[in-house]
């Protein structure tokens, strides 16, 4: 079968934590197993709402997106998402607003 990802995914092994956004938020550990221009996967002890706002905070960066599928997988809960904005240097953006 031919591969139709537009971007190609860089497999990975990296911590996370993810937010489901909302009135109540929800903090999730996980671990990000690919990452690409427009998307990033991670399993997940938990699923989540499909469409749900998300934050996830890994490599020292801040990734908005949506997710697009939560499956159970081996026990553990796989969730694509979908990026939307990216922000790095969060750590000094923090530091900055400390200091106002």
């Amino acid at each position: 079968m031919q591969e139709r990802r537009r971007y190609p995914r860089i497999p990975t092994d990296e911590p996370a934590i993810l937010t489901v956004l909302g009135p109540k938020p929800r903090r999730l550990s996980g671990i990000v197993t690919d990452i690409s221009a427009r998307g990033i996967q991670l399993r997940l002890d938990y699923p989540v709402p499909i469409s749900a706002p998300l934050r996830i905070d890994v490599f020292g960066t801040m990734l908005l997106g949506e997710a697009c599928y939560s499956t159970l997988v081996d026990g553990h809960w796989h969730a694509g998402i979908l990026l939307d904005h990216v922000v790095e240097q969060v750590e000094e953006i923090a530091v900055l607003e400390n200091a106002m």
